[in-house]
């Protein structure tokens, strides 16, 4: 939504106030690309009455110390797979994902589809679904292939 209203569409017009509003919501719980965003919007003065270098460069320092947490995160998932933790891996992989995290949720739409992470398979294809269509915003071929696999498929 807030990229929504930074970037703008035929249904939606650009509001830098409201998307200013919207990522200061969205930084203060925590969410690594929200605060990237709130520190960018700080950085260019766009939708806020005053532009402070301070307030910019905590959000910019947020969000390089999550991006720390966020790789022991990450190489624990990836540990918890290699010893065939499906669902502990796919827990930290979704939380990451969650964040913005483009290979955690390829990671993630990967261990849907291959494991029976949950008993009920259409739970499974959706999560996998989900996960791999919020990675294509990364570019990421793998993820294309497996989006077509599940509108050729099903």
């Amino acid at each position: 939504m807030v990229t929504l209203l930074i970037e703008g569409n035929e249904d939606i017009k650009v509001d830098y106030p409201t998307a200013y509003k919207y990522s200061n919501f969205i930084a203060a719980r925590g969410h690594t690309f929200g605060t990237h965003i709130f520190g960018m919007l700080n950085d260019y003065n766009l939708g806020s009455m005053i532009k402070s270098c301070e307030i910019t460069v905590e959000f910019f320092k947020q969000v390089a110390e999550r991006n720390l947490i966020s790789k022991k995160r990450y190489e624990l998932a990836v540990k918890m797979y290699m010893e065939e933790y499906y669902k502990l891996s796919a827990l930290l992989f979704v939380q990451l994902a969650e964040e913005g995290i483009d290979m955690a949720q390829i990671n993630a739409g990967i261990l849907f589809k291959n494991y029976d992470v949950f008993i009920d398979q259409e739970f499974n294809k959706l999560l996998s679904f989900r996960y791999f269509k919020k990675s294509t915003k990364s570019k990421n071929a793998y993820s294309y292939i497996a989006l077509g696999d599940f509108y050729h498929y099903g």
